[in-house]
């Protein structure tokens, strides 16, 4: 019973340290789209205005900006029933919400690998951080362990949509 508690504490603990820690780049990554949504948007209503209906030019939207017909239909069925300000707030929270998903689950993820290896807490000697628009990389050392996160983009190209990959090693001191 103690060390489950003990162990639901660390967990928190280490979440609560994770999220400061990737705040910066998911404030980034959550920017990263906004931008694209207002771009397909910006594309979306150029192409609708044009009273084009060739499918073509929607595919190629529909790609560069990684939407997918369900989202076309969610920005066209709000900004033809709303003002742009509710429809705008309204289809970014659509988007986000499975980013900010990712994200605790991200959190969980790592915080629940640090503690399998016997990490309760990140207050130790941090060995390395380097923060750049494309990753960011943290190394501690902690109890003759190193652990290392890093973060990375990947997608953003046609096909693939724009995300963030984490990658978290725990590694034994040599």
């Amino acid at each position: 019973m103690f060390t489950q508690i003990t162990m639901e504490n660390d967990m928190k603990n280490l979440i609560t340290k994770l999220e400061k820690l990737f705040a910066d780049i998911d404030a980034k990554v959550l920017k990263a789209v906004e931008d694209n949504l207002r771009y397909a948007i910006q594309e979306l209503q150029e192409y609708w205005s044009s009273k084009s209906n060739d499918q073509d030019v929607l595919k190629k939207i529909m790609t560069d900006c990684g939407i997918d017909r369900d989202l076309v239909g969610q920005i066209r069925f709000n900004f033809a029933n709303n003002d742009a300000d509710t429809a705008f707030a309204t289809v970014l929270e659509m988007v986000q919400d499975p980013v900010l998903q990712k994200h605790e689950k991200r959190n969980y993820t790592i915080a629940k690998k640090l503690i399998s290896n016997g990490i309760s807490d990140l207050e130790a000697k941090s060995l390395e951080e380097t923060v750049s628009h494309h990753a960011l990389v943290q190394e501690w050392l902690i109890d003759n362990l190193i652990v290392e996160i890093r973060v990375i983009f990947a997608g953003g190209y046609n096909v693939q949509k724009l995300h963030s990959r984490t990658l978290c090693n725990v590694k034994e001191c040599a």
